[in-house]
């Protein structure tokens, strides 16, 4: 099961509303699509503060049916 928006990716993170982003450095970094302070989408990098919800991209479908 794979997306384009994290294919070359090992890692995933998956958020509480099943939102996933790809992890650039695992349990350190993922990048995403935000509103910018001029009204603007862009891409933004955020450290993530824990490694819960990362989990390995070719299993990302599993982890949200299971929540595993």
């Amino acid at each position: 099961m794979d997306h384009p928006c994290i294919e070359g990716y090992g890692h995933i993170y998956i958020d509480n509303n099943h939102y996933f982003d790809p992890v650039l450095e695992v349990g350190k970094t993922v990048i995403r699509w935000s509103q910018l302070d001029d009204y603007m989408e862009g891409v933004v990098e955020d450290e993530l503060k824990t490694n819960e919800n990362i989990c390995p991209n070719k299993n990302w479908l599993v982890s949200i049916v299971t929540g595993q």
